[in-house]
């Protein structure tokens, strides 16, 4: 047995027999192919892929109709004019504020903007408070206003201004006034010299033409000034003339005038085309409302008791309102227009001084007095001569000198 398994460990191994070694003997028919499945599993697999984009193209699809039919019935937005690089550096930093404050609880917010409130207040009022101290101390400087020609001993304190309104039609004078001002009494008090007052000067006998016939401006106040020493006793320290608009512009920064009337008042002189109404109660005029009534009032005083009292109110009313320390902010914007629009000696220290006693005096008795005197004829020129026993009282309260 032995022998017979060493024989068979040495037998070669049987080898592989060879495809169709044996067909030429052995002829087979070919086998049938199996028939394919219906579907495999990759076919499924794409089969339900393809489903899913389907139906995801027709959700989109009804997405964009609804968008486009709501496009439709609102307007889009205008796009912003510049991209977000081109926006300027300020408006960025004011954005990414916004956002950061946003991120902010609101308390802490409502806290911050206190503070910062406070702060603001404390800033204003530290402002207004210097704007006060700067106004107080530039009213409670200032010189009044000297011309003394002859060194005369004057009152400390007193002087005089020639007040001239511009006629622009005529192109001369037309209103006369000379305005007094005393510290020690803390006094006002003002004269009103008619333009016809008698001045045989002149071809013209009249006050007024002293301004025309010197070519008007400074050179025709002065003259005025000077020809008025004739009929005062005494030069005035300083003059101003303003025409109507710039008085009328003036009354307008300082916010018009309010004027309590007691009753009705109603004026019309058809002749000279002159026509005032008022009702009764409390009346805003504006500048050109003040200047149409001073006109009238100033030129039928002599005949009508009630205009010239309504004058005289009106005056006291406007320096009363005018004179308010809430009216001080404006006298800058005065004092310019004053100085641009009309002719004047004045300084802006004369102003101050002038500001400051009229601040302090008593304005409310304040009442606009008339040269004495009587009209006449003069070589067919009606002229107001001057009554001087009756004017000489008058002229001796209103003269700055001992």
């Amino acid at each position: 047995m032995a022998q017979d398994r060493r024989k068979q460990d040495r037998a070669p191994l049987p080898q592989p027999r060879k495809e169709g070694y044996f067909d030429d003997y052995y002829p087979r028919e070919p086998e049938p192919e199996p028939e394919a499945p219906e579907l495999t599993d990759r076919d499924a697999y794409y089969a339900r892929r393809d489903e899913y984009y389907a139906g995801r193209d027709a959700y989109y699809a009804e997405m964009e109709k609804r968008l486009a039919a709501q496009k439709k019935k609102t307007p889009p937005p205008e796009a912003p004019d510049e991209e977000w690089y081109d926006e300027p550096r300020p408006a960025r930093r004011a954005r990414r504020a916004e956002r950061r404050e946003e991120a902010v609880p609101r308390t802490i917010r409502r806290k911050e903007a206190r503070k910062r409130g406070r702060r603001r207040g404390r800033a204003f009022r530290t402002l207004l408070t210097l704007a006060l101290a700067l106004v107080l101390i530039l009213l409670l400087t200032g010189t009044p206003p000297v011309r003394n020609p002859s060194g005369a001993a004057r009152k400390a304190g007193h002087s005089t201004i020639l007040l001239a309104g511009l006629d622009t039609e005529a192109g001369g004078v037309d209103t006369v006034l000379l305005l007094s001002i005393d510290q020690g009494t803390r006094s006002a008090r003002i004269l009103y010299l008619p333009g016809e007052t008698w001045d045989p000067g002149f071809t013209v006998p009249w006050l007024r033409s002293a301004y025309t016939y010197a070519n008007g401006g400074r050179r025709g106040m002065e003259e005025l000034t000077g020809r008025s020493a004739r009929v005062l006793g005494f030069t005035p320290d300083a003059y101003l003339l303003v025409d109507p608009s710039c008085f009328a512009k003036a009354m307008d920064l300082l916010g018009g005038v309010d004027l309590e009337m007691d009753h009705e008042l109603s004026f019309t002189d058809p002749a000279a085309g002159v026509s005032v109404y008022l009702p009764a109660g409390e009346q805003h005029l504006t500048g050109s409302q003040a200047i149409t009534l001073l006109r009238c009032c100033t030129l039928y005083a002599e005949s009508n008791a009630e205009l010239a009292a309504l004058r005289d109110q009106f005056l006291r009313s406007a320096l009363l309102q005018w004179l308010r320390p809430g009216k001080w902010t404006k006298y800058p914007a005065v004092w310019r227009l004053l100085r641009d629009e009309s002719v004047t000696d004045l300084t802006f220290r004369n102003w101050r001084w002038i500001v400051r006693v009229l601040s302090k005096a008593d304005v409310g008795s304040l009442r606009m007095e008339l040269l004495p005197g009587h009209a006449e004829l003069y070589e067919a020129f009606p002229v107001y001569v001057p009554d001087a026993d009756a004017a000489a009282p008058v002229i001796r309260a209103f003269s700055p000198y001992e």
